[in-house]
């Protein structure tokens, strides 16, 4: 019953008419901090609605200008120790001015991540599930001519807050990066997915790192998935081979 009753309370909230930027209404996902088993987060169109009791109350984290246009929510993994960096939120947005944000209490503010990410526009980002303070965003820049510069893959180490300006792969030119995932059980491996686009549809490519983004071997996956654009789903919790 109480189930039911979480389930008509989102209705009715995702049921009232959009009045902020004038998305439709809708559900991105649900995140769930490891370490806070009665916190449950709705990422929604219109921002974030957010328990911290099991679902039985919500509240309503209104999308801000850090947050614009969001499209993808995460939450980093629980900090290794008391008063370290932990269980920070993570917003992507589309925006070339805005991109991915990042908020440390409870998603009431919000903060853009600098560095390599300035002003670019950034397409995915994962965080490693063993180290908060480790994220990967792919991004294309634009330079000062305004011409788009090929999609690279950055790297920070202080949970998002800055990137790195060098990349730890760069894509052929026109070839987006569409995914990104680090292997849990091994956090040097890395996988990144982006395609080619051809005369008719698209030439997946699938590219892994077992050294932490300073060798890549690419496997063409074509053959095997046709030509479409293929994201990553997931890598096994336990096996960094299995994709």
């Amino acid at each position: 019953m109480a189930g039911l009753a979480v389930s008509l309370g989102l209705f009715l909230v995702l049921g009232r008419p959009a009045r902020a930027d004038g998305a439709v209404p809708g559900s991105l996902g649900i995140l769930l901090p490891i370490d806070k088993p009665q916190e449950i987060v709705l990422g929604t169109t219109f921002g974030l609605i957010i328990s911290d009791d099991g679902g039985a109350t919500w509240v309503w984290t209104c999308e801000q200008v850090a947050t614009s246009m969001a499209n993808v929510y995460a939450v980093g993994p629980p900090p290794p120790a008391a008063g370290m960096l932990g269980d920070r939120f993570y917003a992507l947005s589309p925006l070339q001015e805005v991109g991915l944000s990042f908020s440390d209490d409870e998603t009431c503010m919000w903060q853009l991540a600098t560095g390599a990410l300035t002003g670019a526009t950034v397409t995915d980002f994962f965080v490693d599930p063993t180290n908060p303070k480790r994220v990967l965003a792919a991004a294309s820049a634009t330079n000062d001519a305004g011409d788009v510069q090929p999609a690279s893959l950055y790297q920070s180490l202080d949970g998002g807050t800055t990137f790195d300006s060098a990349p730890l792969f760069v894509a052929p030119a026109n070839a987006p990066i569409v995914g990104i995932e680090i292997a849990r059980s091994d956090p040097n491996v890395i996988y990144l997915a982006y395609y080619v686009t051809l005369t008719v549809g698209r030439d997946p490519v699938l590219v892994r790192s077992s050294d932490g983004g300073k060798n890549w071997t690419t496997l063409d996956v074509q053959a095997a998935l046709g030509p479409n654009m293929v994201r990553i789903f997931a890598v096994d919790p336990g096996d960094p081979d299995l994709v």
